[in-house]
């Protein structure tokens, strides 16, 4: 056989170079599909490292033992918070405590009052009731025994003090928490610590949630009825429209990421280069309103229910003004900062009331008081009390909640005036 028919015949071997010139030369698009599936990987696994960076950081953070987590009555969770503090939808008040919590902090017991627990048939002590927000409740307190109802149980040993203090209460609430369960306790005396709560929520209401509150918007805790209101019609649009259950979906499920929480977070924080803010004192005058006057007769109405209400159940019946830092005449250096940061809040969020809230408070308190003591209420504004006003230690763990120094020197000042009361023999509180 010749060269020519062995040439023909053997296919040629091919050269290393050859090789490498068709793997140089495979598909483009499979080349970009490697390089994409790389990527995504490496952007998932950045992820995942994120996401366990930020949740074992959480995990050493301290979490706040009185933020909120909203329930159904019979104890199921409906609210995407996760705070301690458990409170249950209910008919009346619109919500109040779930009973039967145990925390570090602090103790529900079976009725959803804070402290031990309580027959529900008075024993030989007469027994008193304090109702109001979470003042009352004792946020703020680091166990059941510092909180005010506390305090004032050990000097009032003579008598049985409940704690029916519920976050976030309006007087509203409160008068009907009395008449719906309160009164069945057979208490022989009810204290309403509020106002505060009452000013506040009405006064910022607008700028939260859009618009100014009409007369009958007064009445109601707006704040969480807007919450549920929101979750239940969320509810409803993911049942009967595509696009709203798609994007709640995906919204439960960038919920569960601490990773885009914190991203949100830094995306939408507010600005912290605030000017200083000059000191602000109570006798200054405050710029008149008639929604101010809307708000104190919505209030003192209230009140005076109140007042009927107890007094025909042969209750007497004390009001008592919370008072808050503002309106304090001497602040210590931890108790300026708060006031810094408070009045700093207010006029970032709440744009030209930062700095005359404490201002307006008082005149509400003031307007509101004169109304109810020409009626005969029993009324004690603490913010008046010297051993308040001139107090030279830090007694508020924030703008409003006293510390548990705080509600010795409140327990004191309420236990006195409850004293003047108990000494008019023979008479009722509110005749």
């Amino acid at each position: 056989m010749d060269e020519n028919q062995r040439d023909s015949s053997t296919p040629p071997c091919p050269s290393p170079d050859l090789g490498r010139e068709k793997a140089r030369t495979s598909p483009p698009g499979s080349r970009w599909f490697l390089r994409g599936i790389l990527l995504l990987v490496s952007v998932l696994a950045c992820c995942v490292c994120v996401e366990v960076y930020f949740r074992v950081r959480e995990s050493k953070v301290e979490v706040n033992p009185y933020s909120l987590c909203f329930y159904t009555h019979n104890g199921q969770r409906i609210s995407t918070a996760e705070g301690p503090l458990k409170l249950a939808i209910s008919p009346f008040t619109l919500y109040k405590n779930l009973p039967n919590q145990k925390t570090e902090t602090f103790t529900i017991n079976s009725l959803g009052f804070r402290g031990p627990e309580v027959d529900p048939v008075p024993g030989p002590k007469p027994r008193a009731m304090m109702v109001g927000g979470s003042a009352v409740f004792g946020l703020g307190a680091h166990s059941d025994a510092e909180t005010l109802v506390a305090c004032l149980q050990r000097r009032d040993d003579g008598t049985e003090w409940i704690n029916a203090g519920v976050c976030g209460f309006l007087a509203g609430q409160e008068l009907a928490y009395t008449v719906t369960e309160l009164i069945d306790l057979q208490p022989s005396l009810v204290v309403a610590y509020d106002g505060w709560n009452d000013f506040f929520e009405a006064w910022f209401h607008k700028y939260a949630l859009g618009h100014q509150k009409t007369r009958e918007e007064l009445r109601s805790n707006l704040f969480v009825l807007t919450q549920t209101e929101t979750e239940l019609l969320a509810n409803y649009q993911s049942q009967t429209q595509i696009i709203s259950g798609t994007a709640r979906f995906w919204g439960a499920l960038f919920h569960k990421s601490r990773a885009y929480s914190k991203i949100r977070e830094s995306l939408f924080r507010p600005g912290t280069g605030a000017r200083p803010i000059p000191d602000r004192t109570a006798e200054e005058t405050p710029p008149s309103s008639d929604y101010l006057q809307d708000l104190v007769d919505v209030y003192t109405g209230i009140i005076l229910k109140f007042r009927d209400f107890c007094r025909a159940r042969n209750v007497d019946f004390l009001l008592v003004f919370q008072p808050d830092l503002g309106q304090k005449q001497f602040h210590t250096d931890e108790e300026k900062q708060i006031l810094f940061h408070m009045e700093t809040f207010l006029r970032e969020s709440y744009s030209e009331y930062g700095n005359d809230f404490h201002v307006l408070y008082g005149e509400f308190v003031k307007r509101s008081r004169a109304i109810l003591e020409q009626q005969g209420i029993f009324v004690l504004n603490i913010s008046d009390i010297s051993a308040f006003l001139e107090n030279q230690d830090t007694i508020f763990e924030d703008i409003v909640h006293t510390n548990p120094t705080g509600n010795e020197v409140l327990s004191g000042i309420l236990f006195e005036r409850l004293q003047e009361m108990r000494a008019r023999a023979g008479t009722s509180s509110n005749e």
